[in-house]
């Protein structure tokens, strides 16, 4: 997939009854460009569910998450890696997006507000490219050992809640009740 080489599909022949997605030329005819860019054509997402998240949904089973259904997971590092990639993912089948992402943004020192940015610019694209979907975003983790990353997280966090809130089919799931306790990380 051209522009995309930092996707990764996570789907497994018991997560989806579909055949792979495969690369279509732009719905207007013209060179889409990635945030990076470089071209790229849109890719029919063919599963009822798609969950987009960084490196801590790795180990999650989606065809658990969603029993009875076909899943599409993406391992995705960045908001600015998932906005290219809601750029290219269309589908009228799509009922449900899930994203976990923004860690790896805050972590790198982007600002709350900047990543707020990024986010409705996803939000917006998802809607345009997947217009029957619920899009969920899980708000971002605290992470066990740096003050400065968990008050940016938190800033984000409220950002997020209160930027989403009044969106139609946007839900954002809050992790209150999950600790920082360092016992339950692993080392970053």
């Amino acid at each position: 997939m051209t522009g995309l080489g930092h996707t990764e599909p996570l789907q497994t022949k018991a997560e989806t009854n579909d055949e792979s997605p495969q690369p279509e030329k732009c719905l207007d005819g013209t060179n889409c460009k990635s945030q990076q860019g470089s071209d790229i054509h849109h890719e029919t997402i063919n599963a009822n569910k798609l969950i987009v998240g960084d490196s801590i949904t790795r180990h999650v089973k989606a065809s658990k998450m969603f029993p009875r259904t076909s899943v599409d997971h993406r391992k995705i590092y960045t908001i600015a890696q998932a906005i290219d990639a809601a750029k290219v993912f269309i589908s009228p089948s799509v009922d449900t997006v899930v994203y976990h992402i923004g860690t790896n943004d805050l972590m790198s020192g982007k600002s709350p507000a900047e990543c707020i940015d990024q986010m409705v610019e996803l939000v917006d694209t998802t809607t345009n490219n997947m217009p029957n979907a619920n899009i969920v975003i899980s708000d971002v983790l605290k992470r066990h050992n740096n003050k400065n990353v968990n008050d940016n997280v938190q800033e984000f966090n409220l950002l997020l809640f209160n930027k989403m809130k009044l969106r139609k089919k946007v839900t954002i799931v809050k992790h209150n009740e999950l600790s920082a306790n360092s016992e339950l990380f692993d080392d970053d």
